[in-house]
């Protein structure tokens, strides 16, 4: 189904055009069609996962949809098209980032789908970074850059459900959600620039060869490296993991023979700042006041402080990388470890 329709939007009116079901080629080129007269555009996606946000390797993660925003003889035009296009629907696409320049709200995020789906852009601007850039200390999500540079309203943004819908309101409320996120990235930018040509000329040169020549060229590799990851061998995680766990069992057995208790009790004590305290200062009059790793360091020979740490070590050691480690690998299902890597 296709709605085309004039929306009343927070900040200036859009025409919207929102293209779902069982659309056609012809339908799409026609409604990216009217870009043509546009100098560059703003482009948003959504994918499934919401609040816990999801990417192209999270096991059972779809894009849903994508939308794009452009003025043209000075009317903010919309588009949001569902996900899977039509036949062929790619290349429509494709050639209408090859056409314009388009920017986006955490081109980050977007470009690691769009790369994922073997899309090229050309990355023209990001609001998020031009807004760290231009004040530092502000809230950097859309909605709060919007409201701040792009003239929305407070209350502007409403999160529909993340994933696929299988109802016309759900589509309708979806698509129309991504819209409006093109438009007021092109909105919150239209007012990040006019900020940017307020400063003064040196400030303003020192800024935009920042952006432009550092920054914003920048997120195209953080993305490859993301796609990419580092490969992971399971099976010798998990090797390490019970290692680790026979480690533990070791120095909780030894702990335990010399204090006179069982092992999971050795290892609770271990693992417990303020029992391993209360036995060392008690039991063995050691002059500590605490049990942190420098506190303990003049005391290593010290036979209950040395299989102390080896316990807290190996404890540490396993819950701060293998287990997390082994539950990405399963979860994102391609035995490799990607990382979205922050700029600001």
């Amino acid at each position: 189904k296709i709605a085309l329709r004039m929306v009343e939007h927070k900040a200036e009116q859009e025409q919207q055009t929102l293209l779902y079901g069982d659309y056609t080629l012809q339908q799409m080129m026609a409604a990216l069609g009217q870009f043509k007269g546009a100098t560059a555009i703003t482009c948003d996606l959504e994918w499934t996962g919401g609040e816990h946000i999801q990417w192209p390797w999270t096991r059972g993660a779809e894009l849903l949809s994508m939308s794009f925003a452009g003025k043209v003889d000075g009317k903010v035009i919309t588009v949001g098209v569902s996900w899977p296009f039509p036949e062929h629907g790619d290349r429509v696409v494709q050639a209408l980032f090859n056409a314009k320049p388009t920017a986006f709200h955490n081109a980050m995020a977007d470009l690691i789908w769009l790369t994922a789906k073997d899309f090229k852009v050309n990355l023209a601007g990001d609001s998020m970074l031009l807004a760290h850039l231009l004040e530092e200390e502000q809230p950097l999500s859309l909605d709060q850059v919007a409201i701040r540079w792009g003239g929305a309203k407070p209350g502007w943004k409403q999160s529909p459900e993340f994933r696929r819908p299988v109802t016309v309101p759900q589509w309708e409320r979806l698509l129309s959600y991504n819209c409006e996120d093109s438009h007021m990235t092109l909105s919150a930018l239209e007012g990040l620039h006019a900020e940017l040509r307020s400063r003064s000329d040196e400030e303003r040169r020192k800024l935009t060869t920042l952006y432009r020549e550092r920054v914003v060229p920048t997120v195209e590799t953080f993305v490859k490296m993301a796609l990419v990851g580092m490969p992971m061998d399971l099976p010798l995680i998990e090797l390490e993991i019970e290692r680790s766990d026979a480690e533990q069992l070791k120095h909780a057995v030894a702990l335990g023979q010399i204090i006179g208790v069982p092992p999971e009790h050795a290892q609770a004590i271990a693992m417990s700042p303020d029992q391993l305290l209360k036995l060392l200062q008690g039991r063995f009059n050691l002059p500590i006041t605490s049990t942190s790793v420098a506190a303990l360091e003049e005391y290593d020979d010290h036979p209950v402080v040395r299989e102390s740490q080896a316990i807290r070590h190996e404890s540490k050691f396993k819950g701060t990388y293998l287990i997390p480690w082994l539950h990405m690998g399963v979860e994102q299902g391609d035995a490799r470890l990607h990382s979205v890597y922050r700029q600001i």
